[in-house]
């Protein structure tokens, strides 16, 4: 995993999570103590957004990890802000005038609970399980924690992490499968396939549903939209 920071995505993430009107609530968390990181899609699409020049990339919630803070606590301010439990074991806020947002525990990461993993930026990166979300943005200190999404951006491909945290398998199939539709990333062989063995139809129906109740499709045919990012970063 490596450690940067890049000036266009920070300055992008930045704006738009202070904005929102959850900006109080993170800042609440700040004061207890908390450290909060922004993860996978919408670090990795404000990258296809500004640094690879997609315009209709937008990401279609904030998928943020909040870590250094009791599990009680947490769940305390989450429920008096109104937020609905999720099936990862984390909460939903919703907004009429902005995305929505994911927020957890990141001790509480699903992948980790399931494997019995130790806590560690990495080991939640390597949960992720895809090579293009393996990608954290630290609110309060401004860098990126890249674990090979910036690699699967500039290459145009979807891959399995070789270090993978591998659980619910069926689910990340159809995760990549959805992502190499609506992104520009096409499968490598071994995506290829780990989707042809893991893919169940209910998961796929999922994951498109998902996808196309905010998020468009990025515009242009998928070798234009590849040759963008390979020439961007």
């Amino acid at each position: 995993m490596r450690k940067l920071i890049i000036s266009s995505v920070r300055d992008s993430i930045q704006h738009q999570i202070w904005s929102s009107p959850g900006s109080e609530l993170l800042q609440h968390l700040l004061s207890r103590g908390a450290r909060i990181s922004v993860f996978a899609g919408g670090v990795r699409d404000t990258i296809l957004a500004e640094e690879c020049g997609l315009p209709q990339v937008r990401p279609r919630d904030w998928d943020i990890g909040i870590s250094h803070i009791s599990r009680e606590e947490f769940e305390g301010i989450l429920n008096e802000q109104g937020g609905t439990k999720n099936r990862y074991g984390g909460y939903k806020l919703f907004s009429k005038t902005s995305q929505s947002w994911e927020l957890w525990r990141q001790e509480d990461t699903v992948g980790l609970k399931k494997t019995k993993s130790p806590f560690s930026i990495e080991n939640v990166l390597r949960s992720f399980v895809l090579s293009c979300n393996a990608i954290a943005f630290d609110i309060d200190k401004g860098h990126i924690c890249d674990h090979g999404a910036l690699r699967s951006i500039v290459l145009c491909e979807l891959t399995i992490l070789e270090d993978a945290i591998m659980h619910d398998c069926a689910l990340f199939a159809a995760k990549a499968l959805t992502l190499a539709f609506r992104r520009p990333l096409k499968l490598s062989t071994v995506s290829e396939n780990f989707v042809r063995k893991n893919l169940e139809i209910q998961n796929l129906v999922h994951e498109f549903g998902k996808a196309y109740s905010i998020a468009p499709i990025s515009d242009g045919p998928e070798a234009d939209r590849q040759k963008i990012c390979r020439t961007s970063i």
